[in-house]
């Protein structure tokens, strides 16, 4: 009888969901619920999620175009300060020259979140895609203790990539038909190779970081007017198993943290209420190790986006991602079906840069806009089913979820929808 009482309350409790690691260019995944602390019980969970979109989110919270979330892309004063330029490099010359051509803005009238038009400078739209798999086993061993490992799978493709010049289009000058900004982007693909760069679409297939963690759960339910009160604890290292980005070409984005040890974290908490609504609580974060490697730089404080010339050996110190979340779950509304709604906020701290060569001044490299880092608002919805039965030892469950980007700064705006398998197995015969 007891077998068959915790059978049930594994149908009912077991989670939906994998571990999530926050990152700017899709919502955020809906985090694991608290762990049910059956002895030797063991979980394994398999998601697939798809998302694709051509629209960011900006500074300002506004949307723009896929490349323009930290703001137009001067081209202005791309050449200032950067090391290895010559006089008597023609393409060189052009970058001199269109840094001494006078600069000029264009406030463009209309409504609020219209950006100003400055001079020589490109609104970079493109098409971003994702499909991710996140895999993840749970071990218990005894007293609420056990280790998970997790680990995500992803496809990042970017392609449809579009410049559009912003400069001023009226008869006065500087405007888009100015000789040197046209001399430019008549010689703009020179100039990026000349400085090892490409402006390709890409296509990357690969592993993220790993995540090996240990945890302690604890599953209450001596209370007088709650079903239960659970709480879950969990803590590890995560080791950086993904590519990293490839700073020669401009739209590449690493496939995990880019080349960073972390030590992750969270907390979750829920109530049980009524037989069938759990209220649950989580907080997560990212604590990021420093590492040294060959980076991109700014060399002019006026410069601004994605695109910069200048590559030097620098100390990064990655900010710290934090999230939290609240969650609803309306638990086995009929027979196996449950269904939950949900809220989270992830943030990244700024990261910091200490080049090692003395022609970089690390003030201007870090007043990098892409270095600021970049806050998410999401909402979840998941519909699940549980296929449990109160006499077996195994249990099979699946489910769908919809992941909505409400909010953000410096965010691709793309909303992730997909599905989930897990299966849970009890060892105590």
């Amino acid at each position: 009888m007891i077998q068959k009482m915790m059978l049930f309350c594994l149908g009912i409790c077991t989670t939906l969901g994998a571990m999530d690691n926050a990152h700017f260019y899709r919502a955020t995944n809906l985090w694991q619920e608290t762990r049910l602390g059956i002895d030797l019980l063991t979980s394994a969970d398999v998601s697939a999620g798809w998302g694709k979109t051509h629209k960011s989110r900006n500074s300002q919270h506004h949307t723009a175009p896929l490349f323009d979330l930290y703001g137009p892309n001067n081209m202005h004063d791309l050449g200032i300060n950067v090391p290895g330029k010559s006089n008597t490099n023609p393409l060189d010359l052009i970058l001199c020259q269109l840094a001494n051509t006078p600069e000029r803005t264009v406030e463009m009238p209309g409504c609020h979140c219209s950006i100003p038009h400055p001079f020589a400078s490109f609104s970079i739209g493109g098409e971003f895609s994702i499909i991710e798999s996140n895999l993840s086993l749970i071990q218990n061993a005894v007293h609420g203790f056990f280790g998970e490992l997790f680990m995500p799978v992803r496809n990042i493709k970017i392609n449809d990539i579009c410049f559009k010049d912003l400069s001023p289009e009226d008869e006065e000058i500087p405007n888009n038909k100015t000789p040197m900004w046209l001399a430019f982007q008549n010689n703009f693909d020179a100039i990026l190779a000349r400085y090892d760069l490409s402006r390709c679409p890409t296509n990357e297939t690969g592993v993220g970081d790993l995540s090996i963690l240990i945890g302690w759960t604890n599953n209450y339910q001596e209370t007088e007017f709650l079903d239960f009160i659970d709480t879950t604890l969990k803590v590890g290292i995560l080791v950086p198993t993904g590519k990293k980005r490839n700073e020669d070409q401009i739209f590449s984005i690493p496939l995990g943290y880019n080349g960073h040890v972390g030590v992750p974290f969270s907390g979750d908490i829920a109530w049980g209420l009524y037989d069938w609504l759990t209220i649950a609580g989580h907080i997560d974060g990212i604590f990021f190790a420093g590492t040294s490697r060959d980076i991109r730089l700014k060399t002019a404080a006026s410069q601004n986006g994605i695109i910069k010339l200048a590559k030097g050996t620098a100390n990064i110190n990655k900010g710290a991602i934090w999230s939290f979340g609240l969650s609803l779950k309306a638990d086995h509304l009929y027979r196996g079906f449950s269904a939950l709604m949900g809220y989270s906020f992830a943030a990244h701290r700024p990261d910091t840069v200490f080049p090692s060569h003395s022609c970089f001044d690390s003030s201007v490299a870090n007043c990098d806009e892409t270095l600021q880092g970049w806050s998410m608002q999401t909402i979840h919805f998941l519909a699940e089913y549980d296929f449990t039965k109160d006499d077996a030892q195994a249990g099979a469950r699946i489910a769908g979820f919809y992941n909505i980007i409400v909010d953000g700064r410096r965010i691709f705006k793309t909303n992730m929808v997909g599905g989930i398998l897990g299966v849970d197995i009890n060892w105590k015969f």
